[in-house]
């Protein structure tokens, strides 16, 4: 899975869900192909022809996932996010997300809500953002999404002034996607996360935003 964890080794999963969700359009997008954290491959859910472009997506932040859901395009959605899971991780990873555990996801959609494009489940624990999940629809990479799931996530992470780094644990094969975010691998933790599906050798990495506060002396 792509845990990121808080500290060196703790399972990682994302935060309450809201009815309510906050729309926002994405930034400029790039050509880099993301990797999800958790496995490199990422299956389609939709094999049509679509041209998508940074001004035909946006995000959908907290999306509730259990439902039951008063909107119906959520509920499709969600459907749709799920089966990506399935294709993309065996299993559907949004049954992870609850108030106890935390984990949120945001959905990567197009701006008429036709096409769920990809997402990212993320929590922010303990000053750290952790990154889960991350997945895009196959024949939708390569348009930089992935990139602007995670550039996006960090950004408002900064912007909250009380998170000061972001970690996941990655494939090797991602690695170098990653250091392009400017993550760095940690070799010397062990990602302990609990979870029966993990691939084995995965890589630990985390970002720094800012320095933490100094603890005082007792």
């Amino acid at each position: 899975e792509v845990l990121p964890s808080e500290e060196t080794s703790a399972p990682l999963k994302p935060t309450e869900t809201c009815e309510s969700h906050c729309v926002v359009p994405l930034e400029d997008a790039t050509t880099d192909e993301p990797n999800s954290p958790r496995e490199l491959s990422v299956a389609s859910t939709d094999k049509s022809a679509v041209h998508v472009t940074k001004d035909s997506v946006k995000l959908l932040y907290q999306v509730p996932v259990h439902g039951p859901h008063e909107d119906p395009n959520t509920a499709l959605l969600v459907r749709r996010a799920r089966g990506l899971s399935l294709s993309a991780f065996d299993r559907d990873v949004l049954e992870d997300i609850s108030k106890k555990s935390k984990w949120t996801l945001t959905l990567l959609v197009t701006e008429d809500h036709s096409l769920m494009c990809g997402f990212v489940m993320l929590k922010i624990q303990n000053g750290s953002l952790q990154i889960a999940d991350v997945a895009v629809v196959d024949n939708l990479r390569g348009h930089g999404l992935g990139r602007l799931l995670m550039e996006d996530a960090m950004k408002s992470a900064r912007k909250r002034g009380d998170v000061y780094d972001v970690c996941l644990s990655a494939l090797p094969e991602a690695e170098r996607f990653y250091q392009r975010l400017g993550f760095k691998a940690q070799r010397d933790v062990t990602v302990d996360t609990g979870a029966d599906d993990l691939v084995e050798g995965q890589v630990y990495m985390e970002k720094r935003l800012r320095a933490r506060p100094r603890q005082r002396r007792k």
